[in-house]
């Protein structure tokens, strides 16, 4: 009875194992039909031929990516570099604005005189 037990189990483990060979079988059946080898490929040749495959379509999505971060960098820096001249154009507009020459000029043509009289300081008493 015991051995009778561990039979089925035995049978019922490699059952478990002969569709995932039946599959690949299968498989490098279809595949040396359509491209007319003759003979069957190995089950083993077959894993290598997939395995490949995977680690191909991997550096491919890896290189994708590496492609688009690298347009993503030269964006950026060219956004920057616009940003960088628009900022120093505009420094050096105000700076020439806020020059002395510049204000009094601005204020002769409104018609205002300089203030003769120099300011007042004020002293706060705590």
């Amino acid at each position: 009875m015991a051995n009778a037990r561990r039979n089925t189990r035995v049978t019922t483990q490699s059952k478990r194992k002969l569709p995932r060979f039946r599959i690949a079988q299968r498989l490098s059946k279809t595949i040396s039909s359509r491209i007319n080898l003759g003979e069957e490929l190995p089950v083993s040749q077959l894993f290598k031929i997939g395995w490949t495959v995977f680690l191909i379509i991997i550096y491919i999505y890896f290189q994708h990516n590496y492609d688009s971060l690298i347009r993503k960098i030269v964006n950026a820096r060219t956004n920057m570099e616009e940003m960088r001249a628009s900022y120093v154009t505009h420094q050096a507009k105000f700076m020439y604005a806020s020059k002395q020459s510049e204000v009094t000029r601005k204020l002769n043509d409104e018609k205002i005189d300089k203030n003769l009289v120099p300011p007042t300081k004020l002293e706060v008493r705590p």
